[in-house]
């Protein structure tokens, strides 16, 4: 049947694409590809490992001190600096008490820089001439005993303001407050807690590993999986943690990424975690594997180049580990410095000739 004729029943879309294939085919021109060139990579072990994500601070803030609660300035959900009030107790007579204590080394440095004054007095007089050597001494007991009291006085003073800000509570670090858990009014003891803080800036990564990778973690690498909006983020190995749970038989591996956008305490991840195996292989781009429904896997290996462009070969690959990301690396039916189609494969086969996409024509 002429091609006319078949267009003729067919929508017009498909038949434009049906006349520009025959048109292509019958004009005998080599179709265009794009390829690329292998290089040798290491062959990885992978593993998917399930994790969550973990704030490095998180603190239960409460007083040293009895009270009753007399304002809390922050609700959960808010965002705190170091150092921003927070909770504050009645401290009306913790106040008073500092105010006497102050009087008190007033006082106490007054007499003091009397009792100086007099022993000034004293040595510039001379002792045996106007004033008995006794009186010099008794002087000088003077000064040393004033020194002694006010000595005392400063630190029950500063005891007493230590006492006063104890009534206060302050933000350790900068963070969120996850729960309130006082109001104006309460009777709180030392110990109870006030509100909870999350420190969501900084944050640990803990995945469970099975114990068959234990201490292989040395040239691992380790990417997110999920959640979706942290897929594809690589992490980096702060730490291994080499207890094995008894009943899980895992031990964990801690990640601390800079990056945590996206990611919030207590949720869980998940991750793929890639060890070398010590073995090479061949990194093929995703994009240059066609895969079969008999389960066959295969790339186009670029061959030999005449007039009428260069001839293609099928080869089957076997890919080694879990193939996932823009490459995969191969183990048998390819080998570096191959080049093979990246583009422009879907149609190919053995009695093809094609040409490189981009190089002019001769």
């Amino acid at each position: 049947m002429k091609p006319d004729r078949v267009l003729r029943w067919l929508p017009g879309a498909t038949a434009l694409v049906l006349l520009a294939l025959f048109s292509t085919v019958t004009s005998g021109e080599a179709p265009r590809v794009a390829v690329a060139e292998l290089a040798s990579a290491p062959v990885m072990e992978t593993t998917r490992v399930n994790g969550s994500v973990v704030a490095r601070r998180h603190s239960s803030l409460s007083t040293t001190v009895s009270g009753r609660v007399e304002s809390v300035a922050v609700e959960a959900g808010a965002r705190v600096t170091e150092g921003q009030p927070l909770v504050r107790l009645d401290d009306e007579l913790e106040k008073l008490t500092l105010t006497s204590a102050e009087a008190r080394v007033s006082e106490a440095r007054t007499s003091l820089e009397d009792a100086r004054r007099r022993l000034r007095e004293a040595e510039s007089v001379g002792a045996g001439s106007n004033i008995a050597a006794t009186e010099v001494s008794s002087r000088k007991s003077a000064v040393t005993q004033t020194e002694a009291r006010l000595a005392r006085l400063e630190a029950e003073r500063d005891r007493q303001r230590v006492e006063v800000e104890r009534h206060r509570v302050e933000a350790p670090f900068a963070g969120l407050v996850s729960e309130r858990n006082s109001d104006p009014g309460e009777w709180v003891d030392p110990g109870d807690t006030l509100l909870t803080l999350v420190d969501t800036d900084h944050l640990y990564l803990d995945f469970q590993v099975p114990q068959a990778f234990f201490g292989r973690e040395g040239e691992s690498r380790l990417t997110l999986i999920g959640p979706r909006a942290v897929a594809g983020r690589d992490l980096p190995i702060s730490a291994v943690i080499g207890v094995v749970e008894p009943g899980l038989r895992t031990y964990r591996l801690r990640s601390a990424p800079e990056d945590v956008s996206g990611l919030s305490p207590g949720m869980s991840v998940t991750a793929r975690l890639a060890l070398d195996t010590g073995r090479e292989g061949v990194a093929v781009p995703r994009d240059a594997i066609n895969r079969y429904p008999d389960g066959r896997v295969t790339v186009w290996v670029l061959g030999d180049r005449d007039d009428s462009g260069y001839s293609v070969d099928e080869h089957p690959i076997t890919v080694a580990g879990d193939p996932e990301g823009p490459t995969v690396v191969v183990v048998d039916g390819v080998s570096p410095g191959d080049r093979v189609v990246t583009r422009g494969n879907e149609s190919l086969s053995g009695d093809m000739r094609v040409r490189l996409r981009g190089e002019g024509a001769d």
